[in-house]
Formats: C-alpha cells, structure tokens, sequence
C-alpha cells in the first residue's frame, strides 16, 4: 500500500502510470540528466515560489556511484528525479521531466488530513497548469479535473487510512465531500 496516497500528473498522451524514473521524451528515448534538470526547474520553481519552506531533495549522485561503485553517469541515469518535501504537511512532490507525482501521507486525524489535502492540492492544481498535465488517480486510474475533482480520491484515501488505522477522527466532512480544500 505504500506511505502515502500518489496522484499523479502526467502529458494527456502518455496515459496512466506513465510517470517513473524511465520516462521517455517525445522521440522514446531515455531523456538525459541534464534535460530532466532542465525540464524540472520551472515546476522546482514555481513550487517554491508557491511554499518557500518546501525542502528540497535530490540524491547525492556522487555518493551514489561510490557507494555500489558504478559510474556516475550510471548514478545520474538511475535517479533522475528532484523532490520538494513539504515536512510541515508530510507531502512529497516527486519531478521526472515528464512527469509527477504528489503523495499524501496516511494520516488518523481528520484535521491533519484537510491541512495535508489543501496543500497537496495546490500543488497539483500548479503543477497541472504549468506543465499541461492531467491529474490521475492512481488508485482508480481515472482522470481528474484540479479544479472541481479534488474530493474524487479522498473516499479513496479514507478507505486505505482506515485500512492502516482502524479508526479515524474527524473525517465527517471529507468523507461528505463537505470539506473546503
């Protein structure tokens, strides 16, 4: 089940659970490093701008390579993604180049859940407009709209929450679809 709840946002083309490290470009090859950092710092940005207390993280490509001695080309082209880590949140906004992904911790309490949802969803709503992508749920496959369909994967989230908790607590008005996010 994970850590987290992921929606993912990805180019209308490339169709559900198309974002990953392996991403392909336009022309189906692997896209390099520096296009993926090229193509990430725009959203790098613009999420920045948006919570400037977003952390980010990228892997030490350097270490990597030393650690399980492989060169670091091999290193850059096994983790190509950045990260922004809201901690405040717990949301984790993962960037391919291509693609991303915006997960959401499983949280017990029905607050901390709407506080992480709202943020989540900025994010996403950025995100989708800045880079043309569409929002899909990864736990149904099924395409959202950022701006009317952001109460669609919490039932979703509810169930696998309590699935991991047994009980929650104060959920009511997300579970309705009630809540302001």
């Amino acid at each position: 089940m994970g850590w987290g709840f992921s929606l993912e946002l990805t180019k209308p083309d490339r169709g559900w659970r198309a974002c990953s490290p392996n991403a392909h470009t336009k022309d189906d090859r692997p896209p390099t490093f520096d296009e993926v950092r090229a193509l990430n710092r725009p959203f790098e940005d613009g999420l920045m701008k948006l919570n400037p207390n977003l952390k980010f993280f990228m892997v030490d490509h350097t270490a990597l390579a030393q650690a399980n001695n492989v060169p670091i080309e091999d290193a850059r082209r096994r983790h190509m993604n950045s990260e922004l880590n809201d901690l405040e949140v717990g949301v984790k906004v993962s960037l391919y180049g291509t693609c991303s992904i915006v997960t959401i911790p499983y949280l017990r309490d029905g607050a901390d859940m709407q506080r992480s949802w709202r943020r989540a969803w900025e994010y996403v709503e950025l995100l989708a407009r800045m880079g043309g992508f569409v929002v899909i749920d990864s736990s149904s496959g099924n395409v959202l709209d950022p701006e009317r369909d952001h109460h669609v994967p919490i039932r979703e989230y509810l169930k696998r929450a309590k699935r991991i908790y047994g009980t929650l607590s104060g959920t009511r008005s997300l579970a309705n679809g009630s809540a302001t996010l």
